[in-house]
Formats: C-alpha cells, sequence, structure tokens
C-alpha cells in the first residue's frame, strides 16, 4: 500500500484531513476491506433479525396488516428524506462519521420498541429511525468503497459486501424464526447484542482505516448547498443517469416485492409442500454463492451491458412464473433468476460507485441520488406488488414484474452508451 506523500484533503470527504499527522501509515498485510466486512457482517446480522421480528411485534399491536404496512414503509419515506439532507449536510464528514450514525440508529430501533409503549407513534419513531440506518449505511459503504479502494477493485468490493450480507439474511431469518417461540424480546436482545459485538469491532480496527492511505487525494473542499442549489445538482446529474435511476429503482421494486408478496406466497405454498418454505432461502442464497463472479463476468462486455444482459435473461426466468403451479418449479425459477441477479447486483454498485469517484466533490451527491432509488422502491413495490396481487395474484404479479423489467433492461441496452460523461462544468456553474 502506497506511503507516499499526499495532499490533506479527500475530494468526497473534504474535512477528512490526511491521517499522516496523527498516525504513522503502515503496510498492511490485508485490505481495508477486510475488516469492514466484518462490522458489516454484523450490522446487516442484527438487520435482517429486525426485518423478520419487526414487523410481526407491529402487527401484535395495530388493527390491521394494512396498518402494519403502512408504518413499515414510513421508514422509505424517513430513508428518502435523509438521502436528500445528508447529501446536502453532511457531505463533508468521513466514511466512519456514517458508520458511526449506522451503529446509533441500528440500536435505538430495538430500544425503541422494547422500551417505549407499543402505540402508533412509538412504531413510527422506531421505523422512521430503521429509515436513517438505512440511508447511513449506503452512504457508509459507498465512502468506504471510494476513499480505500482503487476504482479496479471496486467491483470485487461490491460482490463481497453483497455475499457477505446475503450470508446474513440467509441465517438471520432462520434464527428469528426460532426464537419467536420465545417471544421478540429476545430477538431484540440478541440484536443488542450483536451491535455491541459491531461497536467492539469498529473500535478495534477504526486506527487501522484512519492511518491507510487514502486514494485521490486534493485540496479542494466540498461546499454546502442551499436546497435549490441541491434541487439542481440532482436534476442535472439524472439528466445523464436517468435511464440507470429507472433500471436500478426496478431492481429494488422486484426486491421489495419478493420481501413482502414474496414472504406471503412462501407461507401459502408451504401448505401444500415443504419446497414453499425454502422460497425465500432460494432467493438469498445465489447472493452468497455467486457475488464474487460479477467482476469477470463484467470483462467482456463492460459492467453496464453486462448487467442489461442479465436483466433481460432473468426477467424472462421470472416470468415463467404465469406457467408453473408446483412449489418445486416455483423455488427453482426464484432461483435461476435470483443467481442472475446477484451479478447484476455488485456491477450497478460498482457502476455508481465509479461516478462517485469521478464526481470528486459532489460525489455525495451521486450517493444520495442512487440511494434515492432504494427509498423510491420500498414506497412504490409494496404499494404496485400488492394491487397486482389482488388483481391477478401472487405469482403473475412477480411474472408481470420479471416481463417489465426485460422489456427495461432491452431497452437500456439499446440507448445507454458505453461511457457516461459526468457533467464536471455544469456542476462547477452551479456551485
Amino acid at each position: 500500500m502506497s506511503t507516499a506523500a499526499a495532499p490533506a484533503v479527500s475530494p468526497l470527504l473534504p474535512g477528512l484531513v490526511s491521517p499522516r499527522a496523527k498516525f504513522p501509515t503502515f503496510r498492511s498485510r490485508f485490505s481495508p476491506l477486510a475488516p469492514y466486512l466484518i462490522v458489516i457482517s454484523l450490522i446487516t446480522a442484527a438487520d435482517a433479525l429486525m426485518s423478520y421480528a419487526a414487523p410481526v411485534f407491529i402487527n401484535q399491536h395495530v388493527s390491521t396488516e394494512a396498518t402494519m404496512g403502512l408504518i413499515i414503509a414510513f421508514s422509505s419515506v424517513v430513508g428518502l428524506a435523509c438521502d436528500f439532507l445528508f447529501a446536502r449536510f453532511f457531505r463533508h464528514k468521513p466514511f466512519l462519521f456514517f458508520l458511526g450514525l449506522t451503529l446509533l440508529s441500528a440500536f435505538l430501533f430495538p430500544l425503541s420498541l422494547s422500551y417505549l409503549p407499543p402505540i402508533i407513534p412509538v412504531f413510527l419513531l422506531a421505523t422512521g429511525i430503521w429509515g436513517i440506518y438505512y440511508e447511513a449505511l449506503a452512504y457508509s459503504n459507498f465512502s468506504f468503497v471510494a476513499r480505500y479502494l482503487p476504482i479496479a477493485q471496486h467491483e470485487k468490493a461490491w460482490g463481497s459486501l453483497s455475499m457477505f450480507k446475503a450470508i446474513s439474511w440467509t441465517i438471520a431469518p432462520l434464527v428469528a424464526s426460532a426464537l419467536l417461540f420465545l417471544g421478540e424480546t429476545y430477538i431484540f436482545g440478541l440484536v443488542i447484542l450483536i451491535l455491541l459485538l459491531a461497536t467492539l469491532a469498529t473500535t478495534i480496527f477504526k486506527p487501522s482505516w484512519r492511518s491507510v492511505h487514502i486514494n485521490t487525494l486534493t485540496n479542494q473542499v466540498a461546499k454546502q448547498h442551499s436546497l435549490g442549489t441541491q434541487l439542481k445538482i440532482w436534476k442535472l446529474l439524472l439528466t445523464k443517469i436517468w435511464p440507470l435511476f429507472i433500471f436500478y429503482t426496478m431492481l429494488y421494486i422486484i426486491d421489495a416485492t419478493f420481501w413482502t408478496i414474496g414472504v406471503i406466497m412462501a407461507e401459502s405454498l408451504k401448505e401444500t409442500s415443504l419446497w414453499g418454505g425454502l422460497l425465500i432461502t432460494a432467493y438469498m442464497l445465489p447472493t452468497v454463492l455467486f457475488s464474487l463472479l460479477a467482476a469477470p463476468a463484467a470483462r467482456p462486455f463492460g459492467k453496464k451491458r453486462m448487467a442489461f444482459l442479465l436483466g433481460i435473461a432473468s426477467g424472462l426466468v421470472l416470468s415463467l412464473m404465469a406457467f408453473v403451479s408446483t412449489p418445486v418449479a416455483v423455488v427453482a425459477i426464484v432461483f435461476i433468476f435470483s443467481s442472475l441477479q446477484a451479478i447484476i447486483w455488485p456491477e450497478m454498485f460498482a457502476t455508481f460507485e465509479n461516478y462517485v469517484a469521478r464526481l470528486h466533490e459532489h460525489g455525495m451527491d451521486m450517493v444520495g441520488l442512487q440511494a434515492s432509488a432504494s427509498s423510491l422502491s420500498y414506497i412504490i413495490g409494496p404499494i404496485l406488488a400488492g394491487t397486482l396481487a389482488v388483481f391477478v395474484g401472487n405469482q403473475n404479479t412477480f411474472a408481470i414484474l420479471g416481463a417489465v423489467f426485460a422489456c427495461i433492461s432491452i431497452i437500456m441496452l439499446v440507448i445507454v452508451p458505453r461511457k457516461i460523461k459526468m457533467p464536471q462544468k455544469q456542476l462547477v456553474e452551479i456551485g
């Protein structure tokens, strides 16, 4: 790892002074990504446990499932607001600030459900905190990769992050399902214990992150923008990346559908076959198995084109849901679909990560814009999927979304250029 002299300020985190004055730079045998993966795996395991337990807990104290769904959706409304506010007010913060905010909000979520009265205002507070958690985690991930890893390693880094998170999301729901027999408080207690371990790991690894040479430093300090300026920046960036934004949003809409309609469908299929209980596992397991194939898979075509080609294939596979009726066939389709999607996600994350790096002091604006796609999807997705399911049924809902995704991918393959130029000059003029 380079120990050459470097300027004092980071481009995306200009407030972060080079640590050479305080900490000795060292040559580490390990990538800084390795300890970060440990921390993120612990945080994600806690999140997965809460994702399983919180809806059950809230549903026990509200009148209808619809009310529960609206309360959960509130987290995405708060998340969407955070996408904008973080990019505006926290653009100069180091990645450790976002990691700390992630841990703080992750702690407050189970604590608020455990110790405050189970009433709707408290549930809205808790899920609002959950929304902050998700956006802080997204900013932490993008900030870390941009600062500590060269562009050539972005796909591998995002593949590793996807794989480790998928491991947590595959195992944690099984643990949560078993602990629910004892009560939600046991799950909340386990979550707090896991987060304490994540905090301890962060404390241990923090000095090594501070002493690692940071990539692509510059003396330029990022400005805090007004509301109007921030909106202009997002609008300008959207004029360049709107096709990718649509594609990315559709990815998340399908993901949101699996975690709403998919769960309901799995419970229904379990009544007729044990295969039905493997539906969500079939959705999550391929990410563990195939995420690291993203980098070699993209070499012949490029990241975006490979994502679009696999989007066509995965969409067509998912559309086959309309023609099958047995649980084993449904699970098989989901597994094949998810295997293709497992490569798409790291390709898209790496694509946006490259834009973050190229935008320098405006990188945080791209992170916020990218994260807003997730927030929008988790507001739109459950409503859209629930409406479709009422009229066409659960399986046909997935079939329709698969066909739409395949069509969008074909259009993207045709209209998106191999290289999208960032509007550097126009961004300078805006401020």
